[in-house]
């Protein structure tokens, strides 16, 4: 299982599980407020998108798991994968092919962002990845009118985030482009159980 930590951790963790090498990510984040602006705009295009050039939006399914496992950067597990479609979005072209799709990791960051080549340059990813972030925002803001203290909760700003391989430079100069903000520095790392270690 893989957890987002900062780097000081690591030799603590390491006294009670054996590590994977740990993957350095740079946290993105976008205010609610920002996204909420950009809605209109977000969702005219995709309805030009989808008048034009016959691609629509809507969830990644069961059978696209192996194809967006296959060209993710970082490999996941096909049981991983069923998650991240859990919430998902992605474009398909009139032949009912996902052409670029963005899902939801475990802590609701926003995963497996990407484009097959030929449909890049018109602003699908930001599409896809505008409305990912739009849904998480809502389903939080959801999960904040139905507790105990609605009011006090309703002023709060709700941020969505996303991670970005510290190496993928192109990636992040995409986020910035598309109006989100560094906020840190963390590790993913892969945590197995030592067997001559235990944790009380």
């Amino acid at each position: 299982m893989f957890y987002a930590i900062n780097d000081v951790w690591k030799p603590a963790l390491a006294s009670v599980a054996n590590l994977t090498d740990g993957i350095k990510c740079v946290k993105f984040v976008i205010g609610e407020k920002k996204l909420l602006s950009m809605e209109p705009e977000i969702q005219a295009r995709c309805l030009q998108l989808e008048t034009e050039e016959g691609l629509t939006l809507g969830p990644i399914l069961e059978k696209d798991i192996k194809r967006m496992l296959e060209l993710n950067g970082v490999k996941y597990s096909e049981f991983y994968g069923r998650h991240i479609i859990k919430r998902s979005h992605c474009f398909r072209d009139r032949a009912g092919e996902m052409v670029a799709w963005a899902g939801t990791h475990e802590d609701f960051s926003i995963a497996a962002l990407h484009v097959l080549p030929e449909y890049r340059k018109m602003g699908l990813g930001r599409l896809v990845l505008q409305n990912i972030a739009l849904m998480h925002v809502r389903l939080a803001r959801e999960v904040f009118a139905a507790g105990s203290d609605p009011e006090a909760t309703e002023h709060l700003e709700i941020f969505a985030h996303a991670d970005c391989l510290m190496h993928n430079v192109p990636t992040m100069v995409f986020m910035e482009r598309c109006g989100w903000h560094r906020a840190g520095h963390h590790l993913w790392l892969g945590l197995l159980p030592s067997p001559e270690s235990s944790v009380e």
